[in-house]
């Protein structure tokens, strides 16, 4: 069964923790899909990125963001392989298995295919959450039933998302990202103490960020330690927003985007907080736990529970994050517990990598 995988270029997302992943467990290549004019798709959407969301844009509110007529309509059946050593054509209709990221700009994409293709094999993997499908405008999420409804498998990876696309396809299963044993084991854990503290990593929907519960929280304690704030990931467009917040602590520092040294980037924090309404598969969770750097985040994100289970908290919950933060600042034996058992369960995690090529294996072999 030959089987490729649609996705955007590796050096937007890497490989290290990213869905390229699917493309190594399903042995297959990565591609992107051409329109009708010759252009990616990808180089279409970078365009509109930076024409809607890049110049200057303060809220992100719902459907303002997830927008269905901003999608392209001239699909093809060409596609772009996206191999590290080089770059060719092919035609969809040479593939079996046709796996897909759950971004919201491949819908209209997946519906050209099924619509197409009736008897093919589509894959879809959980990228966009159920909380971000919630902010899709009208359109677009009928647009995702349409989709949901019709695909063959859908792999979750959190309990939200699971939950509401099995309310629409029986083919769906939770399924949690696999990662790369060899990635796991490369990042070095912090050992020291630092003495900065990070109240946030922003999402591209910054109406989930909950920035305000860390903020409120670090507030409560900040009178009796010294640590120096700060908020990551903001867009620039974001900058003007996020800074009213030195009105109520006026030490904050915001930075912008991180790329690919993120987990290096977060080993010198002593401790991160990470309230986000975006219920995931948590992402900074896993990698604040490669690094031993205690994580306090949303109960709900997957690897949050997994890795941090003390630290896991309900995202509103300010007295409850202001205590776990005095107690990880003023206890250091259990500072030093939680971190150890993260790591004893984030590299327990890597044994899933095989296991899920197993299971993959055999849901396709029942398809």
């Amino acid at each position: 069964m030959k089987k490729v995988f649609i996705y955007q270029p590796i050096k937007l997302y890497g490989t290290d923790f990213s869905n390229a992943a699917w493309a190594e467990i399903m042995n297959c290549q990565i591609a992107e899909p051409i329109l009708s004019d010759g252009k990616t798709f990808n180089s279409y959407m970078g365009k509109i990125w930076m024409k809607n969301y890049m110049r200057g844009k303060e809220s992100h509110l719902i459907g303002s963001y997830y927008k269905a007529n901003i999608l392209p309509n001239n699909y093809t059946t060409k596609i772009q392989i996206l191999d590290s050593s080089c770059i060719e054509q092919n035609d969809i209709r040479n593939f079996d298995m046709i796996i897909i990221a759950g971004f919201w700009f491949y819908y209209k994409y997946i519906l050209f295919l099924r619509s197409n293709f009736p008897n093919k094999i589509i894959v879809v993997v959980e990228e966009d959450t159920f909380d971000d499908m919630m902010f899709y405008d009208n359109a677009l999420q009928i647009t995702s039933i349409n989709v949901l409804r019709s695909i063959n498998l859908y792999f979750a990876y959190d309990r939200p998302t699971f939950k509401y696309v099995s309310s629409l396809n029986y083919s769906c299963f939770f399924f949690p990202l696999p990662l790369n044993p060899l990635y796991i084991n490369k990042l070095k854990r912090n050992t020291k103490f630092f003495n900065k503290i990070c109240l946030g990593v922003g999402h591209f929907v910054s109406d989930l960020s909950n920035f305000v519960t860390s903020i409120l929280a670090f507030r409560k304690i900040s009178e009796n330690i010294i640590l120096y704030p700060e908020i990551i990931g903001v867009h620039k467009f974001k900058e003007g927003e996020i800074k009213e917040y030195r009105k109520i602590i006026p030490t904050l520092i915001i930075k912008s985007w991180v790329g690919k040294d993120f987990p290096r980037f977060i080993s010198q924090y002593l401790l991160i907080l990470q309230p986000t309404l975006r219920r995931s598969f948590g992402r900074l969770s896993a990698e604040s736990a490669m690094v031993g750097v205690p994580c306090i985040s949303n109960s709900a994100c997957y690897m949050q529970k997994y890795c941090w289970p003390e630290l896991s908290v309900e995202p509103y919950d300010q007295n409850k994050i202001a205590s776990l933060l005095e107690q990880l600042i003023e206890n250091k034996s259990f500072y030093q517990k939680v971190t150890k058992i993260a790591w004893r369960k984030i590299t327990g995690y890597a044994d899933n990598w095989n296991i899920c090529r197993k299971k993959i294996a055999k849901l396709i072999h029942n398809l």
